[in-house]
C-alpha cells in the first residue's frame, strides 16, 4: 500500500493508524476537523470541500473512516 486516506487522523485511533502507516512507507493524508481541508461528518459542506480538495490527487489505496463521538 502507497496511499491512504484516514478520515479521524487527530483522533486516537486515527493517529496511530496514520503513524504505523506513515512508518511502513505509506503516503497518509490526515483529515479531522483540525486539518486543511476541515472535515466534520456532521457537516456537509466540509465534506464537498474535502472532497473537491482531494479531486486532484492521485489515486489512494485505503480509505479508513476511524471517527466516533465520545458521551
Amino acid at each position: 500500500m502507497r496511499r491512504a486516506i484516514i478520515i479521524g487522523a487527530g483522533g486516537a485511533i486515527g493517529g496511530a493508524l496514520a503513524d504505523a502507516l506513515e512508518a511502513r512507507g505509506a503516503n497518509v493524508r490526515r483529515l479531522s476537523r483540525a486539518t486543511q481541508p476541515a472535515i466534520d461528518l456532521l457537516d456537509p459542506p466540509t465534506l464537498e470541500h474535502a472532497a473537491a480538495a482531494l479531486a486532484g490527487d492521485a489515486r489512494h489505496d485505503l480509505l479508513v473512516i476511524a471517527t466516533g463521538g465520545l458521551h
